[in-house]
């Protein structure tokens, strides 16, 4: 009788009937959030000693952007929103891989920034970006843009920036 309590107790306990949610669900959470400057959501997801590194950062004027621990993450976020418009990153993805608490997403990124004079500055181009999870909580972020082999452009629009998240 022993055993077959046992075996219930194992196929409740690997059920999911109660599971913490898993890396790759927070690494997507996370990356959704980054795709669309919610600030507030990529905050609650971060751990306090995480690291953002954009790689490709060190040669561009105003790189590199390197911040480490979620406060520094958080305000130079928050600076790129309400200093210099940006407002979205849209991502189309060639390449989503998930495994040992680590996301790998790949392909194309729009970035999108509200000019003072309405217009949008958009740069295009290939990027991968990296999301580490461990212990629940995002602890690293590494972007790997292209910006050489990306365009820049200036372009009219007719619907307004969505509201800071």
């Amino acid at each position: 009788m022993t055993r077959p309590l046992t075996l219930a107790v194992a196929a409740l306990m690997f059920s999911g009937a109660s599971h913490a949610q898993e890396p790759a669900e927070i690494a997507r959470a996370y990356f959704d959030a980054y795709s669309t400057m919610n600030i507030e959501r990529m905050e609650s997801l971060l751990a306090e000693d995480a690291v953002f590194s954009d790689r490709g950062s060190f040669d561009v004027p105003g790189g590199p952007y390197h911040y480490e621990g979620r406060e520094a993450i958080i305000a130079a976020l928050t600076q790129f929103q309400d200093q210099w418009g940006l407002y979205a990153l849209n991502y189309e993805l060639s390449l989503e891989h998930e495994a040992s608490g680590q996301a790998v997403y790949g392909g194309q990124v729009e970035a999108r920034w509200r000019m003072q004079d309405g217009r949008d500055r958009v740069w295009r181009g290939d990027i991968v970006t990296t999301v580490r999870v461990r212990d629940g909580e995002v602890i690293e972020h590494l972007d790997l843009p292209d910006y050489g082999g990306g365009e820049m452009s200036i372009e009219e629009v007719t619907e307004p920036a969505p509201a800071a998240q």
